[in-house]
């Protein structure tokens, strides 16, 4: 007997809105009293030996079996509140996996709450139920390829006690950790020539890209912007951090700091020396600096030639 029909059979056995009556008399049996798993095995198979005739005590015909499992198939569709996102699904996906949270709860041996609006409430991450939910209609975790909040998905997974989810994603974990170990980076730039007055600006702009979510949120921590005396953050929306994008002006005098404000320029820093960066080759030697402090091993320094600077490390801590 398959695990779906299984699985069926046991929350037909405790959701069933009626109890399985007699065809000929309509006296209701109570619904403990039927194995309902052993009568659709049999039904499924075609065999007919173990319950020949399934009858009521009172004039034994045979049980309405049939309308219960359509009216369970053809029930209606789950209304969700996920942390305040609200999901559609079915019993048969909630209850896939029987002993997992969400299969007690939805068989009757958990309890469960709804919001005002009469959907099952569960107050927990609802971003991250989405890939639970999949998992549950499928069996397969399917996650984007820059998917970065395993360890948030992994508690989740946890809490609703989905053995077969949590070992998936035991294995990708393994796979992200051997990656990580290897880092490349990439620097790209390019820079344009101002003339103003008597002075020419060079501004500079880079884009970081690496393999390594943890580099790239380093770096963006450590870089800050100065215009008009004030700090700005140079940093990017670390939720979904891809790329880390710098544009700043160079300059070593402060006669020329003072022209900045009409252009909008910025000078970019570093902390915690609050050094100014006032080239390029400052900014790569800054780069290297920060992430051999923070756990990352270069293999070579290459030269800075036009276009890209690529560095390769190891995560050793």
């Amino acid at each position: 007997m398959t695990r779906g029909l299984v699985n069926a059979c046991r929350v037909v056995c405790i959701l069933a809105t009626k109890s399985p009556k007699c065809v000929t008399c309509g006296i209701t049996i109570p619904v403990q009293q039927v194995c309902f798993e052993m009568i659709l095995a049999e039904m499924h198979s075609g065999s007919n030996t173990t319950f020949p005739r399934m009858q009521c005590t009172v004039c034994r015909a045979i049980l309405q079996i049939e309308e219960i499992v359509k009216d369970f198939t053809m029930s209606e569709p789950i209304m969700l509140n996920v942390g305040g996102r609200l999901y559609t699904t079915s019993l048969m996906t909630l209850t896939r996996y029987p002993e997992s949270m969400l299969g007690s709860m939805f068989s009757g041996t958990l309890p469960t709450s709804k919001d005002l609006q009469g959907n099952y409430f569960i107050d927990r991450d609802g971003k991250m139920f989405r890939y639970i939910l999949n998992f549950l209609r499928t069996s397969h975790l399917d996650l984007p390829v820059d998917f970065q909040e395993l360890d948030l998905l992994t508690r989740e997974a946890d809490f609703f006690q989905i053995q077969p989810l949590l070992e998936a994603l035991q294995k990708i974990e393994s796979q992200v950790t051997k990656m990580e170990k290897n880092a490349m980076l990439n620097i790209i730039h390019d820079s344009q020539l101002h003339n103003v007055g008597s002075f020419t600006v060079k501004i500079v702009n880079v884009q970081i890209f690496s393999t390594s979510c943890a580099l790239l949120k380093l770096l963006d921590s450590k870089f800050y912007y100065t215009f008009n005396g004030d700090r700005l953050p140079a940093g990017t929306n670390l939720e979904d951090l891809k790329f880390i994008s710098l544009e700043w002006a160079e300059s070593n005098t402060s006669a020329m700091e003072r022209r900045y404000l009409t252009q909008n320029w910025k000078s970019l820093h570093v902390s915690p020396s609050h050094q100014q960066i006032a080239n390029l080759e400052v900014f790569v030697q800054q780069v290297l600096k920060i992430a051999v402090s923070g756990g990352f091993l270069l293999h070579s320094f290459p030269p800075i030639s036009f276009g890209t600077v690529i560095l390769h490390f190891t995560q050793y801590r």
